[in-house]
């Protein structure tokens, strides 16, 4: 296949990873693109994880050997894809890799429109297998990491919520407006901007809509000429700026109870900015309550068009 701008999955079996995705094959439908879920074997590590697994969340029997849990994962794979189909209607792919599954997700496709990953805090298999994956993932690839947490509601009920973007100033503020922007774009949603000054959430008290790249300015900055080119490019999503009280963290959690997507960048320069994209994304992925999107510095622009 040609793996144009495909969404890419990384699964192993475990529910939150099947959960993850069942929610890239909805926006594989919506965005008109292939879906490709990609199964990374990290031999003995994922044999000794899955030995330890409760029964119907990636267990296996004792005694396994590597040519078994091969044909194991092809049929885990061919299972789901067949569900994503039946469901979605989607082109589904499958890989598997040998290796880091990190490194698995990023080699997987040379167009990417966004990888998908689940992840679990609570404890055991979920969290050994997809935990540290989905961190590393959002430190360094080189698209947008959508990382699906298992507290996440993921059938579909709230897909029509705004995409919330959390913005401090630096590059990568930039890519995740333009993605949060093509996102809505596609889900006929609503922008809600948020932006951080010295550690807070702050911007104007009104929710402001415009294209004026001088008003935008004073309200954002240098992003401001961002924001409005998006707006001038997306002129059917509405956007707006929300005044949030508090520490980013808090703000950006609390706007994640409606959204039907949070996108946030994972770090900047800067004592401010490493407060708001550093920790902030690692909340964000743990604790926030939709799907959240997290843009690296090495990010380049996805193909979601």
């Amino acid at each position: 296949m040609s793996n144009d701008g495909a969404i890419v999955v990384g699964v192993d079996g475990t529910e939150p990873s099947e959960r993850a995705a069942q929610w890239a094959a909805r926006q594989a439908a919506i965005f008109g693109k292939p879906l490709l879920l990609v199964y990374a074997m990290q031999w003995p590590v994922y044999t000794s994880a899955h030995l330890h697994a409760p029964v119907g969340i990636g267990a296996m029997e004792p005694g396994v050997t590597e040519e078994p849990m091969r044909r194991w994962a092809r049929d885990m794979l061919e299972g789901l894809a067949e569900h994503c189909r039946h469901t979605t209607g989607v082109d589904v792919h499958t890989e598997i890799f040998s290796g880091d599954p990190a490194d698995a997700v990023i080699l997987a496709a040379d167009r990417v429109a966004f990888v998908v990953v689940g992840h679990s805090d609570h404890g055991g298999v979920a969290e050994f297998l997809l935990g540290s994956t989905a961190q590393r993932l959002a430190r360094s690839c080189p698209w947008p990491v959508v990382v699906v947490r298992d507290e996440v509601t993921v059938d579909g009920r709230r897909d029509e919520g705004p995409v919330v973007v959390g913005l401090d100033g630096s590059p990568v503020s930039g890519r995740a407006l333009r993605f949060a922007f093509g996102f809505a774009a596609r889900h006929a949603a609503e922008v809600v901007v948020l932006h951080a000054a010295d550690g807070e959430v702050t911007t104007v008290v009104e929710p402001v809509e415009t294209h004026d790249e001088a008003v935008l300015r004073e309200d954002v900055g240098p992003l401001g000429a961002e924001l409005a080119a998006c707006a001038q490019r997306y002129p059917g999503v509405r956007h707006q700026l929300m005044s949030v009280p508090g520490p980013a963290v808090d703000g950006l959690l609390s706007a994640s109870a409606e959204a039907s997507l949070l996108v946030v960048g994972s770090h900047g320069k800067g004592a401010v900015r490493r407060a708001f994209m550093g920790s902030v994304s690692h909340a964000a992925i743990d604790r926030a309550s939709c799907p959240v999107a997290v843009l690296s510095p090495q990010t380049t622009e996805s193909d979601q068009r």
